[in-house]
């Protein structure tokens, strides 16, 4: 006959294997896949939040200027966003090229769920902010 401690233990043991086994068919059939695909997603709405911020901050900063060019880095623009986000959701710094009457900010992500380089973009005169896949 056996004690409670003892039923109580295999309990636990046919609990955990079972725990386990859920996990490995969950991340066998693609779970993981889909649970970081949703974390790209919102990561992606932050990119496109944040790249319309700075859009219209570069906007600002040519119509409060006077000026017809646009500044040399993002930190220029400080004084007409305080809170302008200069690092995307992935920890990257966003990037920014200008030759004085244009303007491409970009940042590039790793998709969780393909591996695949996607590329998120605001150009001078666009009005919509595109995402590439490589």
């Amino acid at each position: 006959m056996r004690s409670n401690w003892q039923r109580a233990l295999r309990a636990a043991i046919v609990s955990a294997t079972a725990l386990v086994g859920a996990f490995g068919l969950w991340y066998a059939g693609g779970g993981y896949a889909y649970w970081m695909a949703g974390i790209d997603k919102a990561n992606l709405q932050q990119a496109h939040r944040d790249l319309r911020l700075i859009r219209n901050s570069l906007e600002q900063y040519r119509m409060q200027t006077g000026s017809d060019s646009y500044p040399a880095t993002l930190h220029g623009l400080k004084a007409f966003a305080a809170a302008m986000p200069l690092v995307d959701p992935w920890g990257n710094n966003y990037q920014y090229q200008t030759n004085g009457s244009m303007y491409t900010v970009y940042t590039a992500y790793v998709k969780h769920r393909f591996g695949t380089i996607e590329t998120v973009r605001v150009v001078s005169g666009d009005s919509a902010i595109t995402t590439v896949e490589r």
